[in-house]
């Protein structure tokens, strides 16, 4: 557990490193796009010269803060880094968590469904080409066609937004309110991520319905249907707590693209507009800790892999 603790913390720290000397390599800053009105040429030539020390050093007067909770202060928001993060964290958190419920339900009926008609070579065929459909399109494209056709054509669902703007809605009706406007881009996360966790459930209940325990139930007189979801799902939940928890990140992370598709005012749209800002401060600290969640939920899922997992505990 020491040596595990000890490579996330050298994980995290060269992920930190290197992000800041991308970052702040990249040509450009935020004074030099005149995002500041009113200020002096020579103003602006001090900031870049106070900007200008090596890499090492300013790198470690980042990280002494950074360890302590002091990301630094955004360039655009005039902010604290962390308090701009909490404050659009949760516009992100509740789309993140619509999208990651809508794809585990529909994942694992998918891949039941799958499993339970395999033998049908048209269903195995429809099967492929939906799984390589998936992996292949952009999240863009699929964000593109379910606005185009469920908001414009058909005007079912919300175009853009988190909300209806001064709705006059509370309670409940503000909660069924947030939940129409996240079904669009919910699903468009859920299908952008769907076909690798499909063709994972799929192989593992497939993997599942040949053990011997199946045959031994089989014979017992329990239908096909009873096989795979009362005894097949349920030894085949390891890729589905590995998925639960690598997933995680990317609630707290957020989903540009979609984010900016569809208007929500959420961290992915953040990062997007303190990159184009070239507010650096803001960005690195999105990056940081968006990278440290990757690197202690990689060595969570691991952990937990291990424990569920008796042929791996037993090795």
């Amino acid at each position: 557990m020491l040596r595990k603790i000890t490579l996330m913390l050298i994980s995290i720290f060269l992920l930190s490193f290197l992000t800041y000397l991308i970052i702040y390599s990249v040509p450009g800053s935020f004074y030099d796009r005149g995002l500041l009105s009113g200020v002096s040429k020579e103003r602006i030539e001090a900031l870049g010269n106070c900007s200008s020390d090596s890499v090492i050093k300013s790198y470690g007067a980042w990280l002494s803060f950074a360890v302590r909770g002091d990301l630094g202060d955004s360039l655009e928001y005039k902010r604290p880094v962390m308090v701009v993060i909490g404050d659009k964290w949760v516009e992100t958190f509740w789309l993140s968590a619509f999208a990651l419920a809508a794809e585990l339900i529909l994942g694992i009926l998918i891949s039941i469904c799958i499993v339970r008609f395999r033998k049908k070579r048209h269903i195995w065929g429809i099967y492929n080409f939906a799984v390589a459909l998936l992996l292949s399109v952009p999240v863009f494209v699929i964000a593109i066609l379910l606005r185009k056709f469920f908001s414009y054509d058909l005007r079912v669902f919300p175009f853009s937004g988190f909300k209806t703007v001064d709705s006059g809605l509370y309670g409940i009706g503000e909660y069924m309110d947030v939940l129409f406007h996240l079904i669009l881009p919910g699903i468009t996360l859920a299908l952008a991520s769907m076909g690798g966790f499909i063709k994972l459930m799929t192989a593992s209940i497939a993997d599942e319905m040949e053990r011997q325990y199946i045959t031994y139930a089989r014979a017992r007189g329990f239908g096909q249907w009873q096989l795979i979801i009362q005894f097949a799902l349920r030894n085949a939940r390891i890729p589905l707590w590995w998925h639960i928890i690598n997933s995680i990140p990317y609630i707290f992370g957020g989903a540009i693209v979609v984010e900016k598709i569809f208007g929500i005012d959420g961290l992915g749209n953040m990062a997007y507009s303190a990159a184009m800002a070239r507010d650096f401060p803001l960005l690195m600290g999105y990056t940081f800790i968006f990278g440290t969640l990757v690197v202690i939920c990689n060595g969570l899922s691991d952990t937990i892999y291990r424990k569920v997992d008796v042929r791996i505990r037993e090795d």
